[in-house]
């Protein structure tokens, strides 16, 4: 189910996950930096109409899931997967919006943005991700995590003067 932020609810193709190169991403959240984020990676906005597609498209553009984490402005819980690196899961969430986890019996991992969720499976170890950590999960564990430092990338203006010239008149 996905609830209307940036795009259509109606429209398929702003149904997660998306796909953008060697990534697939879904989302929880908003951003509010997603154009400026376009143009910084030369992004052709008319081919984007979610927020969350744009993020993939960076990534993809940019190669490193890091890169484009440390930059975005607003909500975000996110699952990342790299085609490249197709045993790994990674993990993302800026505390804006939560990201839970728990195990089966058998060693599987269930992420969730709803904790209530995984304990009415009957799962156990449920914990919350930690916010601003990238998390790589590979066969139910985590394998590594790393501190994402967020310096929120905001389009640098461009501000321009004018002149204005007179001219004497004499009449």
């Amino acid at each position: 189910v996905r609830a209307a932020t940036v795009g259509l609810k109606t429209e398929v193709n702003n149904a997660h996950p998306f796909e953008r190169g060697n990534f697939i991403l879904a989302h929880n959240g908003t951003l509010f930096n997603h154009s400026d984020l376009a143009d910084k990676y030369n992004l052709a906005k008319a081919d984007y109409s979610v927020d969350s597609d744009i993020i993939a498209g960076c990534i993809n553009e940019v190669g490193d899931i890091a890169t484009v984490l440390k930059e975005i402005n607003g909500a975000a819980a996110l699952l990342i997967h790299d085609k490249r690196n197709p045993k790994v899961l990674y993990a993302f969430t800026n505390g804006e919006r939560p990201l839970w986890r728990g195990n089966d019996n058998k060693g599987n991992m269930y992420i969730s943005s709803l904790g209530e969720t995984l304990y009415f499976l009957g799962l156990t170890g449920i914990k919350e991700f930690k916010k601003n950590n990238l998390y790589s999960i590979e066969n139910g564990k985590i394998i590594d995590h790393k501190k994402i430092k967020n310096v929120p990338y905001i389009k640098p203006t461009v501000f321009t003067t004018t002149t204005t010239t007179t001219r004497n008149q004499t009449r």
